[in-house]
């Protein structure tokens, strides 16, 4: 039984696959016809209407092809079912699959409740949006002093910033692009 329904469909997709392929044949037809009249007055190139031609071989050797696999599905499909080989096949009426009526809320709800980690990953796209949003503005968190910057001896006290404490004896530098650095000399 699974060798009839299988033979079946592709008899049903042969039929499908025959009919695109005449409409196709159809399309070229009509652009030959507008071809020949382009290169009758004198417009066109004889050699688009020899393309055309080649293209509607192509068709026809196609529509032959599907002939010969017709003609033998039909005649293994007519032993399976032992009739006589010449006997016709009715149409396979195959149901059209219809779209899913899906509201995107509720699927991104049953998503987030199947997979946790998107949460998890949607607030990283925040984060690192909200990151480049401040990188575009020229703006960014200074830590505290201990933590991002090297001190060194001087005479000279140089800060960047207002809200530094006040130190004596040191050179500070804090790791900012240079656009945003501001340095003021305090005694």
């Amino acid at each position: 039984m699974t060798e009839v329904r299988r033979l079946s469909y592709e008899l049903t997709f042969l039929a499908a696959e025959q009919r695109e392929v005449e409409a196709d044949r159809a399309t070229l037809s009509h652009y030959e016809e507008l071809a020949r009249a382009r290169y009758a007055s004198g417009v066109g190139i004889g050699q688009g209407v020899v393309k055309i031609q080649a293209e509607i071989t192509g068709d026809d050797a196609r529509l032959l092809e599907i002939a010969t696999r017709r003609s033998a599905l039909s005649a293994r499909l007519n032993a399976l079912r032992d009739r006589p080989q010449g006997t016709p096949i009715p149409a396979i009426m195959i149901r059209t699959a219809t779209a899913p009526d899906l509201d995107p809320a509720e699927l991104r709800a049953e998503a987030l409740r199947r997979r946790p980690e998107l949460v998890e990953a949607d607030a990283l796209i925040v984060r690192a949006e909200r990151q480049g949003d401040s990188a575009a503005k020229g703006t960014r968190r200074i830590s505290p002093p201990e933590s991002n910057m090297r001190t060194s001896p001087s005479a000279a006290t140089r800060w960047v910033g207002n809200s530094l404490p006040r130190t004596t004896d040191r050179m500070c530098w804090v790791c900012l692009p240079p656009s945003t650095c501001r340095s003021t000399a305090r005694a």
